[in-house]
């Protein structure tokens, strides 16, 4: 993905989902969808990128890895942002913030930031 080689990217990581399933890794799964999303994303494949972040965000969650939780929420913000859905952007970010928060994690300064740039941006 990160070469731009997005066809091979989408192939592999179903490939790798299939393989992660088999073998009962959620942990891997969840990082799987990521990439995935992260690749839709990069084609401008808002609705794809929003479900694979989403799968990545439930997986995270189930398997107890709040810091990646977060980090699929954030990304599930971005996107529904770029998508024309800032309500729901926000939700996502805010329910990141407040993971990164509970952790005491740095992310919570660039999450806030964002929303304080989201949320002024709407209100003008």
């Amino acid at each position: 993905m990160r070469l731009g080689d997005y066809s091979l990217a989408l192939a592999s990581c179903h490939r790798a989902l299939k393989l992660h399933h088999q073998v009962g890794s959620r942990f891997g799964e969840a990082h799987t969808w990521m990439t995935l999303g992260s690749t839709e994303l990069a084609l401008g494949r808002y609705a794809e990128a929003a479900t694979c972040f989403g799968s990545a965000h439930s997986l995270f969650a189930e398997v107890g890895d709040r810091l990646f939780e977060a980090t699929a929420l954030s990304e599930l913000g971005d996107v529904l942002d770029a998508d024309g859905n800032p309500p729901a952007a926000r939700a996502a970010w805010h329910e990141a913030l407040a993971i990164a928060q509970d952790l005491h994690h740095s992310g919570a300064a660039s999450l806030r930031a964002t929303l304080a740039a989201r949320i002024g941006a709407s209100s003008a």
